[in-house]
């Protein structure tokens, strides 16, 4: 599998593939994330990521939602270890740390990202995803990606390349396929908190992720670094 160009096969000239990176320091939480396009040379040894939408072309890519311009594939985040495996083969299996997988679906490239939301919604609620992977705007790891939660850092790899299908599937097709339907926003809250919250405030922060997930993010990060939440633990 040549990964990048079999997911993004024939892309409009006019959008670009942004993979992202933080090549000063991986330890650090909150150092600089780099965005580029995929057409430029990766280097593996460093935690790479890409996105799963195509955007508009600029000096630096970002990922707002008015950036954003077609998804082109699905992806479902931590099979083995919060998620069981699907009913249906995917197009790639990535290992991203030991026993927890991303498995990877291509579509036809689709500019409705609010119905791939709702479907992202419905295959977290369904179980199939975990619930921080389900924006448009989401990246996922390449293989060769360094995954710095262990030490050493475990490298990324694609496996039982044998049985993965490169079916490329209808997005509603796949989602009805893998037992889901679409679903509004989990909690009510989430796709406004998304909305608020830059990429790299998500990104950076997987206690944000988990309660962005959940509806449970209230507006932006204010000016002193504060983030307005609903306590998990409320009764």
């Amino acid at each position: 599998m040549h990964f990048i160009t079999d997911i993004f096969e024939n892309i409009d000239r006019q959008t670009e593939v942004p993979v992202l990176t933080r090549p000063r320091d991986p330890h650090d939480p909150n150092g600089p994330w780099v965005n580029r396009s995929a057409l430029g040379r990766v280097v593996t040894r460093a935690p790479w990521y890409f996105a799963v939408c195509t955007v508009k072309p600029a000096d630096r890519l970002k990922r707002r939602r008015e950036d954003l311009v077609r998804a082109h594939c699905v992806v479902l985040d931590d099979v083995g270890t919060k998620v069981q495996e699907p009913p249906v083969a995917p197009a790639w299996k990535l290992e991203t740390s030991p026993n927890n997988f991303q498995l990877g679906y291509f579509i036809e490239p689709t500019d409705d990202l609010e119905l791939y939301e709702r479907c992202m919604n419905g295959l977290a609620a369904a179980g199939r995803t975990d619930l921080g992977a389900r924006g448009a705007y989401r990246v996922m790891r390449i293989p060769g990606s360094l995954n710095y939660k262990t030490d050493p850092p475990f490298e990324a790899r694609l496996v039982d390349e044998d049985s993965c299908d490169g079916t490329v599937w209808d997005l509603l097709e796949l989602t009805r396929a893998l037992g889901a339907e679409p679903a509004a926003a989990l909690g009510g809250g989430a796709r406004d908190a998304v909305a608020i919250l830059s990429d790299e405030e998500l990104e950076r922060d997987e206690v944000l992720q988990w309660l962005a997930g959940r509806g449970m993010v209230l507006g932006g990060q204010k000016d002193n670094g504060w983030v307005d939440i609903v306590c998990p633990w409320a009764h």
